[in-house]
């Protein structure tokens, strides 16, 4: 099995970068905002574990950045070729491969690209309920990454066994209050949060048909999309990434400031221009008008 690198492995080689917004900010050089857009872009894709999509992307993109200076030319085609490591791969998808070094790439993009057929198949086997293979891939890509005592392997557990005790009940199966008692008692007791929806959860099994309860959302597939992104999330931070990327907290600042500016302000002096309000940022709308 190929070892998946860690940020701070990269770190310790000499690329001290794990995010790519800051790595991108800091680079007086980069003039192209298209390239940096692109770095965003795809960074999003190779943590979202949109694989196609991130194939797609990296054809699309390649080659419109042929023109300028060489670094930012270096930026955009290390970015792609990070994607291209494991989704070019076997994607059997049970170990992460590594390739050489691309000459320009932050670490956040290259060490998720390293393990995205890895994360691919665990999204893939959670969306499909199969929570146990799916523990059983994350235990031998990650050694020790769920057992580890923290909050964060604790919670992610938790999501996991209970969302394995509602596959059971979905098929109606005899095992499911064994596994009940055998699993899902120890989670009470580490966490006092968990009890109300471990209540809800275990109180499926008392239902002749789950479906039609009031507790029936613990069965649909949001539920497992939860689960599944809680898990890569995880395993991201288990690398030394942010479980979330740089697009995703530049969208929820913007989002945030053009709230703020959509406010008028509290006090205004009689004298003072009247201040000028901005709508409220919706990125519905945001999209459609750049397509336009």
């Amino acid at each position: 099995m190929n070892t998946i690198v860690t940020s701070q492995q990269l770190a310790e080689e000499g690329n001290g970068y794990v995010d790519t917004a800051a790595e991108l900010y800091g680079r007086t050089n980069v003039s192209s905002s298209e390239a940096a857009t692109h770095a965003l872009i795809g960074e999003y894709l190779v943590h979202g574990c949109y694989t196609e999509t991130a194939r797609a992307f990296g054809v699309a993109a390649g080659g419109k950045h042929r023109d300028g200076d060489a670094a930012t030319n270096n930026a955009v085609e290390s970015s792609e070729t990070a994607m291209e490591m494991d989704i070019d791969a076997d994607n059997s998808a049970t170990t992460g491969q590594t390739t050489t070094k691309p000459p320009f790439a932050s670490a956040a993009s290259l060490v998720a690209a390293q393990s995205l057929a890895v994360r691919k198949n665990l999204n893939s086997l959670v969306l499909a309920g199969r929570i146990a293979d799916a523990v059983a891939a994350a235990d031998a890509a990650f050694p020790g990454a769920l057992k580890a005592a923290s909050a964060d392997s604790t919670a992610v557990c938790f999501l996991l066994h209970t969302q394995q005790f509602i596959e059971l009940v979905r098929v109606s199966s005899v095992d499911a209050l064994r596994f009940a008692q055998e699993e899902l008692g120890q989670y009470g007791d580490l966490n006092p949060k968990h009890h109300d929806a471990l209540r809800d959860i275990v109180s499926l099994i008392a239902y002749t048909d789950p479906y039609t309860s009031p507790l029936a959302h613990y069965l649909s597939l949001q539920r497992r999309e939860e689960v599944a992104t809680h898990l890569n999330g995880f395993l991201l931070a288990h690398q030394n990434l942010s479980p979330d990327t740089a697009l995703e907290r530049i969208v929820r600042q913007a989002t945030v400031l053009r709230d703020c500016l959509s406010e008028p302000a509290i006090k205004e002096k009689k004298s003072a221009p009247k201040a000028v309000l901005y709508p409220k940022w919706d990125l519905g709308l945001f999209l459609d008008a750049q397509s336009s």
